[in-house]
C-alpha cells in the first residue's frame, strides 16, 4: 500500500514537474510581443490623421448633450461629456471623476400621432406609414417633440463631425434614439409647410438635412454611427419624396436637394474607417474583458478574486496583444478593401469573404491565447453592414427617380413606361426599379437583412 502510494506521489509530481517545465517552455516562446504590423499602423492611421474640430462646429459634441435636461444647454453636456469619455481614454481610473446626471428620453413622451406614426413606420416604409405619416401633420406636438426639433435644427447647423471611440465599455454614446426622433418631428414639419410657394424654403431645409446625415456616413469611426446614419439617410429619401409630392407640380423640380442627384462617393461607401474604430475599440474592450471577472469576483467574493487574480498572472504573459491585432487589422483591412469595388461586385466580394477559411482553434505555442480569441472572429460578420451601406446609393437612386419624373409631368398612367425607360436602375443588378399600379408607386427591394429593406417611392 506504501508502495503504491508513494508511486502515486512520484507520478503526480512528475507531472507537476513537467506541467511547471511546459509553462517555462511557454513563457520563453512567448517571452516578446510582435511589433505593429503595416496593416495595424495603417488602420491607426485612418484615425490619427484627422484634422481637429472645434465644438461649436461638432455636431458629434451637440449629439451627446442632446438629451439634456429641458432649460440646460445641449452643448454644454455634450462638451462635458466629451471632456470626460477624453480622460477615461487616457486614464482609466478617471471614470469616478465624473457622475453622469440621468438623461431624460424624450422620445418616450411624444405625442400620440407622432407614436401611431412611429409604429407604422418603424420596420415598414408601406401605405400604412405614408398615410400615418400625413396624419401625424395634424395635431399640435407635445412639448417633448417641439424641444427635440427645435434642438434637431441647432444640430443641423453643426456642419462638421469627428467622434470619440469611447474606450472603456460603461462609458455613455450619443442620443441617437432621440435624434432620429427628432428628424420625424423634422420632415412631419416640412409637411406642413409644404405649401404653395415654399418649394425654396423646403429646398433649403431638407437640403440641410441630407448634407448633414451624408457628413455623419462619410465621417464615421464607429460601426453603430454608420448604420445610424444609413438608417437617417433612408428616412431623408422616404419621407423626403412624401414632402415633394405635397407641393404643386410647378415647385417640385427646383425643391429637389442637389444632394439627390449626387451619387454617394466611394468616400461615403467605404467600410475602412469604421473597421479602423472597431480594431481600436476590440484592443481596449479586450482589456475590459480581462478584467471585468476580476471586478465581478472583487465585489461578490474576495477570497475567489485571490484564485482569479492567480490565474490572471499566469495567463498574461501568454497572450501577445499586439500579435492578436496584427492578425485583426490585416483582416478587417482585407474585408473594407474587398468593398472598394462598384455596388454590383458586393455579392462576390462577400462570398469571397465567406470562402476564406477560418482559423483552426487547436493549440499553438506562440500567442495561444490570442489565436483561440482570434479564431472566434470572422469578418464574414460585417459583411450585411456593408450591404446597408451600399444600399443607401440604390435607395437614393429610386427616390430620384420618382421625384424627377413626377417633377417633369409625367402621369401616373405613364409611368411605369417611363421607369423602364429612364435608364436609372438599381445598381446591385442593373435592372430597372419595379412600377406598382397598385400602390403607385417605385419600388424598392433591397440587398439588406431586414424587414424595412422594402420601400416605396409614392408617386
Amino acid at each position: 500500500m506504501k508502495k503504491l502510494l508513494k508511486g502515486i506521489g512520484w507520478t503526480l509530481a512528475g507531472i507537476l514537474v513537467l506541467s511547471i517545465l511546459f509553462y517555462l517552455i511557454l513563457l520563453a516562446v512567448n517571452w516578446r510581443d510582435q511589433p505593429a504590423s503595416p496593416a495595424a499602423k495603417r488602420m491607426a492611421a485612418q484615425l490619427e490623421n484627422r484634422p481637429p474640430v472645434a465644438d461649436a462646429d461638432n455636431a458629434y459634441i451637440y449629439s451627446m448633450g442632446f438629451q439634456a435636461p429641458r432649460g440646460e444647454d445641449p452643448q454644454k453636456l455634450g462638451e462635458d461629456l466629451a471632456r470626460w469619455i477624453d480622460a477615461v481614454n487616457r486614464d482609466r481610473s478617471q471614470f469616478s471623476a465624473y457622475t453622469e446626471a440621468p438623461r431624460p428620453s424624450y422620445s418616450l413622451e411624444r405625442g400620440t400621432a407622432m407614436s401611431a406614426f412611429r409604429s407604422a413606420c418603424i420596420e415598414k416604409r408601406s401605405v400604412e406609414c405614408r398615410d400615418a405619416f400625413a396624419a401625424a401633420a395634424a395635431p399640435a406636438f407635445s412639448d417633448a417633440d417641439a424641444l427635440l426639433l427645435s434642438r434637431y435644427r441647432q444640430l443641423l447647423k453643426r456642419t462638421l463631425y469627428r467622434e470619440q471611440i469611447p474606450l472603456d465599455l460603461r462609458l455613455p454614446m450619443n442620443a441617437w434614439g432621440d435624434v432620429i426622433h427628432a428628424q420625424h418631428v423634422y420632415f412631419v414639419q416640412l409637411s406642413r409647410e409644404a405649401t404653395p410657394g415654399a418649394g425654396a424654403s423646403i429646398r433649403k431645409q431638407m437640403h440641410d438635412d441630407i448634407e448633414f446625415w451624408r457628413r455623419v456616413q462619410l465621417e464615421s469611426d464607429i460601426l453603430i454611427t454608420k448604420m445610424i446614419s444609413v438608417a437617417a439617410v433612408r428616412n431623408h429619401f422616404f419621407f423626403g419624396n412624401l414632402v415633394l409630392r405635397q407641393l404643386p407640380a410647378p415647385e417640385q423640380a427646383a425643391a429637389i436637394p442637389a444632394a439627390w442627384n449626387r451619387d454617394l462617393s466611394p468616400e461615403e461607401l467605404s467600410m475602412l474607417r469604421v473597421m479602423a474604430g472597431e480594431l481600436k475599440f476590440s484592443e481596449h474592450a479586450l482589456h475590459d474583458w480581462e478584467h471585468i471577472a476580476a471586478w465581478h469576483l472583487d465585489d461578490e467574493l474576495d477570497k475567489a478574486s485571490v484564485w482569479t487574480r492567480i490565474a490572471d498572472a499566469l495567463v498574461s504573459p501568454l497572450l501577445k496583444r499586439q500579435d492578436l491585432f496584427n492578425s485583426l487589422a490585416e483582416e478587417y483591412e482585407s474585408f473594407a478593401t474587398r468593398f472598394q469595388v462598384p455596388l454590383s461586385g458586393y455579392a462576390e466580394a462577400e462570398a469571397d469573404i465567406r470562402a476564406l477559411p477560418r482559423r483552426q482553434s487547436g493549440f499553438r505555442f506562440y500567442n495561444p491565447i490570442g489565436h483561440v480569441l482570434s479564431a472566434s472572429s470572422h469578418t464574414d460578420q460585417f459583411s450585411t453592414y456593408a450591404r446597408r451601406v451600399g444600399a443607401v446609393e440604390a435607395v437614393r437612386r429610386a427616390a430620384e427617380l420618382t421625384a424627377t419624373l413626377r417633377a417633369s409631368g409625367v402621369s401616373p398612367e405613364s409611368m411605369s413606361g417611363a421607369v423602364q425607360t429612364s435608364g436609372v436602375v438599381n445598381p446591385f443588378d442593373s435592372q430597372a426599379y419595379p412600377w406598382s399600379e397598385s400602390e403607385r408607386g417605385v419600388l424598392y427591394d433591397g440587398v439588406e437583412d431586414s424587414v424595412a429593406r422594402k420601400m416605396t417611392f409614392f408617386y
